[in-house]
Protein backbone atom coordinates (compact mmCIF):
# COMPACT_ATOMS: atom_id res chain seq x y z
CA UNK A 1 0.00 0.00 0.00
CA UNK A 2 2.80 2.49 0.68
CA UNK A 3 0.67 5.11 1.98
CA UNK A 4 -1.75 5.22 -0.68
CA UNK A 5 -5.67 6.15 -0.23
CA UNK A 6 -7.82 3.36 1.11
CA UNK A 7 -11.42 3.55 0.63
CA UNK A 8 -13.60 1.03 2.37
CA UNK A 9 -17.32 0.36 1.20
CA UNK A 10 -19.25 -1.67 3.72
CA UNK A 11 -22.39 -3.40 2.86
CA UNK A 12 -25.15 -5.97 4.29
CA UNK A 13 -24.99 -9.23 2.68
CA UNK A 14 -21.80 -10.33 -0.16
CA UNK A 15 -24.42 -9.10 -3.80
CA UNK A 16 -23.86 -5.78 -2.45
CA UNK A 17 -19.90 -5.67 -1.60
CA UNK A 18 -19.64 -7.56 -5.38
CA UNK A 19 -21.98 -4.81 -6.94
CA UNK A 20 -20.33 -2.24 -5.10
CA UNK A 21 -16.74 -3.45 -5.80
CA UNK A 22 -17.49 -3.79 -9.11
CA UNK A 23 -18.58 -0.60 -9.84
CA UNK A 24 -16.04 0.90 -7.96
CA UNK A 25 -13.07 -0.73 -10.02
CA UNK A 26 -14.67 -0.01 -13.55
CA UNK A 27 -14.58 3.58 -12.48
CA UNK A 28 -11.32 4.40 -11.16
CA UNK A 29 -7.80 3.03 -11.72
CA UNK A 30 -7.71 1.66 -8.07
CA UNK A 31 -7.20 -2.27 -6.30
CA UNK A 32 -9.20 -4.30 -4.58
CA UNK A 33 -6.79 -4.65 -1.14
CA UNK A 34 -8.72 -7.37 0.45
CA UNK A 35 -12.37 -8.41 1.43
CA UNK A 36 -13.37 -8.75 4.94
CA UNK A 37 -16.85 -10.64 6.49
CA UNK A 38 -18.23 -9.87 9.52
CA UNK A 39 -20.73 -11.60 11.74
CA UNK A 40 -24.32 -10.34 10.73
CA UNK A 41 -23.88 -10.65 7.15
CA UNK A 42 -21.45 -7.09 6.74
CA UNK A 43 -19.01 -7.00 4.04
CA UNK A 44 -16.34 -4.47 3.83
CA UNK A 45 -14.39 -4.06 0.76
CA UNK A 46 -10.65 -2.31 0.80
CA UNK A 47 -9.74 -0.68 -2.35
CA UNK A 48 -6.49 0.88 -2.69
CA UNK A 49 -5.46 4.18 -5.06
CA UNK A 50 -4.43 7.90 -5.78
CA UNK A 51 -6.35 9.78 -3.72
CA UNK A 52 -8.61 10.89 -6.47
CA UNK A 53 -9.10 7.60 -7.95
CA UNK A 54 -10.05 6.57 -4.46
CA UNK A 55 -12.57 8.57 -4.09
CA UNK A 56 -14.26 8.49 -7.41
CA UNK A 57 -14.41 4.79 -7.21
CA UNK A 58 -15.63 4.54 -3.54
CA UNK A 59 -18.76 7.48 -4.90
CA UNK A 60 -19.31 4.36 -7.80
CA UNK A 61 -18.97 1.72 -5.61
CA UNK A 62 -22.02 3.15 -3.08
CA UNK A 63 -24.07 4.68 -5.48
CA UNK A 64 -24.21 1.05 -6.87
CA UNK A 65 -24.49 -0.53 -3.57
CA UNK A 66 -27.19 2.00 -2.76
CA UNK A 67 -28.92 0.62 -5.57
CA UNK A 68 -28.68 -2.93 -5.48
CA UNK A 69 -30.08 -2.05 -1.36
CA UNK A 70 -27.18 -2.93 0.84
CA UNK A 71 -25.33 -0.65 1.73
CA UNK A 72 -24.23 0.29 4.98
CA UNK A 73 -21.49 3.21 4.58
CA UNK A 74 -18.52 4.02 3.11
CA UNK A 75 -15.14 6.10 3.56
CA UNK A 76 -11.79 7.01 2.69
CA UNK A 77 -8.92 7.51 4.25
CA UNK A 78 -6.46 10.27 2.17
CA UNK A 79 -3.21 9.21 3.48
CA UNK A 80 -3.07 5.86 5.37
CA UNK A 81 -0.40 5.75 8.28
CA UNK A 82 2.09 3.05 8.20
CA UNK A 83 0.66 1.64 11.62
CA UNK A 84 -2.79 0.96 9.98
CA UNK A 85 -1.27 0.10 6.81
CA UNK A 86 0.51 -2.95 9.45
CA UNK A 87 -2.47 -3.88 11.07
CA UNK A 88 -4.59 -4.24 7.98
CA UNK A 89 -1.62 -6.08 6.04
CA UNK A 90 -3.35 -9.67 5.52
CA UNK A 91 -1.30 -12.88 6.69
CA UNK A 92 0.44 -14.85 3.83
CA UNK A 93 -1.60 -17.51 2.53
CA UNK A 94 -1.04 -20.76 3.67
CA UNK A 95 0.20 -23.05 0.54
CA UNK A 96 -1.62 -26.36 0.83
CA UNK A 97 0.83 -29.62 0.65
CA UNK A 98 1.37 -31.06 -2.38
CA UNK A 99 -0.04 -34.18 -2.62
CA UNK A 100 1.86 -37.45 -1.88
CA UNK A 101 0.97 -40.31 -4.46
CA UNK A 102 1.03 -43.40 -2.28
CA UNK A 103 1.70 -46.69 -4.13
CA UNK A 104 -1.22 -49.41 -4.69
CA UNK A 105 -0.65 -52.36 -2.71
CA UNK A 106 0.09 -55.21 -4.33
CA UNK A 107 -1.98 -57.99 -4.02
CA UNK A 108 -2.30 -61.75 -5.75
CA UNK A 109 -3.61 -62.35 -8.85
CA UNK A 110 -5.96 -65.34 -7.40
CA UNK A 111 -7.17 -63.76 -4.05
CA UNK A 112 -10.37 -65.26 -2.94
CA UNK A 113 -12.55 -63.18 -0.91
CA UNK A 114 -14.96 -65.41 1.10
CA UNK A 115 -18.33 -63.57 2.30
CA UNK A 116 -20.54 -64.79 4.94
CA UNK A 117 -23.88 -66.08 3.32
CA UNK A 118 -26.82 -63.24 4.26
CA UNK A 119 -30.17 -64.93 4.58
CA UNK A 120 -33.12 -63.01 3.27
CA UNK A 121 -35.20 -60.85 5.96
CA UNK A 122 -38.63 -63.08 7.49
CA UNK A 123 -41.71 -61.68 7.23
CA UNK A 124 -43.16 -60.19 10.37
CA UNK A 125 -44.35 -62.88 12.88
CA UNK A 126 -47.90 -62.53 14.09
CA UNK A 127 -45.97 -61.91 17.87
CA UNK A 128 -43.90 -58.88 16.95
CA UNK A 129 -45.55 -55.57 17.15
CA UNK A 130 -45.17 -53.19 14.23
CA UNK A 131 -45.16 -49.59 15.39
CA UNK A 132 -47.84 -47.46 14.33
CA UNK A 133 -47.28 -44.09 15.70
CA UNK A 134 -49.69 -41.87 13.96
CA UNK A 135 -48.24 -38.77 12.17
CA UNK A 136 -50.02 -36.13 14.75
CA UNK A 137 -48.07 -38.46 17.82
CA UNK A 138 -44.58 -37.89 16.17
CA UNK A 139 -45.07 -34.53 15.45
CA UNK A 140 -46.17 -34.10 19.37
CA UNK A 141 -42.76 -35.52 19.74
CA UNK A 142 -41.21 -32.54 18.35
CA UNK A 143 -43.04 -30.04 20.08
CA UNK A 144 -40.90 -27.96 22.87
CA UNK A 145 -42.18 -28.81 26.43
CA UNK A 146 -45.00 -26.68 27.79
CA UNK A 147 -43.84 -23.78 30.23
CA UNK A 148 -45.91 -21.62 32.47
CA UNK A 149 -46.36 -18.25 31.65
CA UNK A 150 -43.88 -17.16 34.94
CA UNK A 151 -41.22 -19.15 33.36
CA UNK A 152 -42.13 -17.88 29.89
CA UNK A 153 -41.58 -13.91 30.92
CA UNK A 154 -38.27 -14.68 32.32
CA UNK A 155 -36.58 -16.12 29.49
CA UNK A 156 -34.61 -13.94 26.73
CA UNK A 157 -36.35 -12.71 23.74
CA UNK A 158 -33.87 -14.79 21.11
CA UNK A 159 -35.11 -17.70 23.34
CA UNK A 160 -39.22 -17.20 23.30
CA UNK A 161 -38.62 -16.68 19.38
CA UNK A 162 -36.52 -20.18 18.90
CA UNK A 163 -39.78 -21.87 20.71
CA UNK A 164 -42.52 -19.87 19.17
CA UNK A 165 -40.88 -21.17 15.38
CA UNK A 166 -40.80 -24.88 17.38
CA UNK A 167 -44.52 -24.91 17.71
CA UNK A 168 -46.26 -26.28 14.89
CA UNK A 169 -49.98 -24.58 15.59
CA UNK A 170 -48.33 -20.99 16.61
CA UNK A 171 -50.77 -17.75 15.71
CA UNK A 172 -48.10 -15.49 14.42
CA UNK A 173 -46.68 -16.06 11.11
CA UNK A 174 -43.62 -17.36 10.80
CA UNK A 175 -42.17 -13.96 8.66
CA UNK A 176 -43.25 -12.03 12.05
CA UNK A 177 -41.70 -13.88 15.05
CA UNK A 178 -38.45 -12.27 14.57
CA UNK A 179 -40.10 -8.70 15.28
CA UNK A 180 -42.34 -10.03 17.70
CA UNK A 181 -41.67 -8.50 21.39
CA UNK A 182 -41.67 -10.66 24.38
CA UNK A 183 -45.24 -9.78 25.61
CA UNK A 184 -46.75 -10.77 21.90
CA UNK A 185 -44.61 -14.34 21.92
CA UNK A 186 -45.57 -15.36 25.65
CA UNK A 187 -49.14 -14.63 24.78
CA UNK A 188 -48.79 -16.66 21.27
CA UNK A 189 -46.91 -19.55 22.74
CA UNK A 190 -49.70 -19.71 25.88
CA UNK A 191 -52.40 -19.43 23.35
CA UNK A 192 -50.86 -22.62 21.46
CA UNK A 193 -50.71 -24.52 24.67
CA UNK A 194 -54.42 -24.05 25.26
CA UNK A 195 -55.30 -25.01 21.61
CA UNK A 196 -53.09 -28.11 22.23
Amino acid sequence: MKHAALGMIETYGYIGALAGADAAVKAAVVSIDHLEMVKGGIVTVFFTGDVGAVNAAIEAGEAEAKRVGNFRRSHVIARVSAEVEAMLAAPAPVESPTPVETPAPETPEAEVIETPAVSEPSEVSETQEVSTTPLAEASKANQPPKRSEEELMRMKVVKLRNIARSIDNINIDRNRIKFSNKEELVNAILASYERG
